[in-house]
Parts: structure tokens; sequence; C-alpha cells
């Protein structure tokens, strides 16, 4: 069944049952990549839903998505301990090499690795943790390498 966030976006002219066989294979597809994560699958459909951009044909928005990277960093997010060891598994190499690159000094690398580490993943009272704002339309490690050099 699909959310009502996604209801909202159909007209006469989409097919429901086409899209609701696109979340249906969205779902399964990322939860093969990520089977360890406790998000639920209705939670995050919610959440794709609201990040598909509103200007575009929700067929080719679905299309689009990082829908893998998305789940992970909704995953994370959400707080899920599996999804955060999956994420430095997946991408931490690519914090290492991003402040490498920018020639920050071995010594202050570490601590900016912590820092940017509690701001991915810990809400703070004015703002929830950075890995909220990653949308699904480029991919997870390009918006990481954004967020280091910020």
């Amino acid at each position: 069944m699909l959310p009502p966030e996604l209801l909202d976006r159909l007209d006469e002219t989409v097919d429901r049952s086409a899209i609701a066989v696109r979340v249906d294979a969205i779902c399964r597809a990322v939860a093969a990549r990520w089977p360890g994560l406790q998000v639920s699958m209705d939670d995050f459909v919610a959440h794709l839903a609201h990040q598909l951009p509103r200007d575009e044909p929700l067929p080719e928005a679905l299309a689009r998505v990082h829908a893998s990277d998305l789940y992970l960093a909704f995953s994370c997010a959400a707080g899920d301990a599996h999804a955060i060891h999956a994420f430095f598994a997946e991408y931490g190499d690519s914090i290492a090499s991003q402040l490498s690159r920018m020639r920050i000094p071995t010594a202050a690398r570490a601590d900016l690795e912590q820092d940017l580490r509690i701001g991915l993943f810990v809400s703070r009272a004015d703002r929830p943790p950075l890995v909220k704002d990653y949308a699904g339309r480029g991919t997870l490690r390009s918006w990481l390498r954004a967020v280091v050099v910020h």
C-alpha cells in the first residue's frame, strides 16, 4: 500500500499499480543491500516520499533517487547503531581521504573526524543530525565529500 505522501502526488496520468510495484522494488532492493538495519520500510517510504522532488513526475523521481543510500542515511538519522557502523564501513575512507586531500595536518584530522561524526549522527537542540539532510538526489559518497569540505 502506498503512503499518503505518495498518494497525494498521483493524478489520473500516473498508473498507481506501476508506482506500487516500483516502491516495492525499491524496498526489496534496500532491504537486500542493508539487511541488518532496523528502520521500518513504512517509515522509510514516508521519508522517501518527502525527499522526492515535487517539480518532477513521480515515476521519474522514483527512478532517479539513490534509494539504498537514502535508506542508510535515514537509518543513521534514526539512531540505528547497525546503520552507523555500516556507514563507516562503507564511507569512512571517504572522510579520511577528503581530509588528507585538504592537507589537514595529521594531528588535527582525528579531532575533525570526531567532530564530523558527532555532527553527522547526533541531534542538537537546534537541529537534527546532518545526515538527515541527505535527500538521495546524488550519491551519499558525493554528499559526504561536500559535507567534509564545508
